[in-house]
């Protein structure tokens, strides 16, 4: 069977392109270039059509400045570990607090690199108190 109109590839592709083009126009609320070095991992990839990026450690990029200065000089596109989690975003049950995810994309955006999402809801990244209202059969409490 023949395959009418783009493929996936071809929109990935293309996408990819774009974005790695708007990577070099300077953007409001970003800095005027991207951070990444131009013998870096990001250009080697962006040469080729394609992103590069890393897994970031929320807590390691705020204690270790040796850290971020690598991923800043090397990835174009970050994915936040655990800081998107509700393990980390809602510690208690009266408290929703977004600030380690925010660390991230302040990160991310400061260095005009590209943030992808991470899971909200994950089996292994609730909160303690989360399991055990469930297990007290207070499923609707939240």
């Amino acid at each position: 069977m023949k395959r009418s109109g783009p493929t996936r590839r071809t929109v990935v592709g293309g996408g990819l392109g774009i974005a790695g083009c708007s990577a070099l126009v300077a953007t409001p609320g970003f800095a005027a270039a991207p951070s990444w070095s131009a013998d870096g991992l990001q250009a080697a990839a962006a040469r080729r059509g394609v992103a590069y990026g890393s897994a970031v450690n929320g807590t390691t990029l705020r204690q270790d400045p040796s850290y971020g200065r690598a991923l800043a000089r090397e990835a174009g596109i970050l994915v936040s570990e655990n800081a998107m989690k509700l393990t980390y975003a809602w510690r208690t049950p009266d408290n929703l607090d977004f600030t380690y995810a925010d660390a991230v994309a302040a990160f991310a955006e400061g260095n005009r690199q590209r943030l992808r999402g991470h899971t909200l809801v994950w089996h292994e990244g609730l909160p303690a108190w989360v399991g055990e209202r469930l297990a007290a059969g207070e499923g609707e409490a939240f």
